[in-house]
């Protein structure tokens, strides 16, 4: 897990794989702090979203796919505010007139990290070691091995 250094720019932790979870620089933010369930969803858009970017029109119809034009807008509005609201002034969270964007130089997701590694396997055709930190076989090695072959 990344944090940020006293003075420096905050870093938003996720997890999108397993239970959500988010943090700044350790400060947790939860359903609570985000407000409300639309802001929740989108931050979980962004997340999940290659680029971490989403076109405002397409964010509104795949978060609202059956509400009015109007009321998609008018609820990607409040989702922004709460979103923005949970994570501070951080500006982690940025918008224009045509997009949504979670930085992602400042955020350290679990699943940006799953995506490295398989590019990683891809490019070098080796799979990833079965070794754990400290250099022990991996109790479930034999059984993930199995399965690939």
């Amino acid at each position: 897990m990344v944090e940020s250094s006293p003075g420096t720019t905050p870093i938003l932790v996720a997890r999108v794989l397993g239970r959500f979870e988010l943090s700044i620089d350790g400060r947790r933010v939860g359903h609570r702090e985000l407000g409300r369930t639309i802001a929740e969803r989108l931050v979980k858009l962004l997340l999940v979203t290659p680029g971490h970017a989403v076109r405002r029109e397409v964010a509104a119809e795949l978060l609202w796919p059956e509400a009015d034009p109007d009321a998609s807008r008018g609820n990607l509005r409040r989702a922004i505010h709460f979103a923005r609201r949970a994570l501070g002034s951080s500006g982690i969270l940025a918008t224009d007139g045509q997009a949504i964007v979670l930085d992602p130089d400042r955020l350290d997701l679990d699943l940006d990290r799953l995506r490295a590694a398989f590019a990683r396997v891809a490019e070098t055709g080796r799979r990833p070691s079965r070794r754990r930190g400290d250099g022990r076989r991996h109790p479930d090695a034999d059984e993930t091995d199995a399965a690939i072959a």
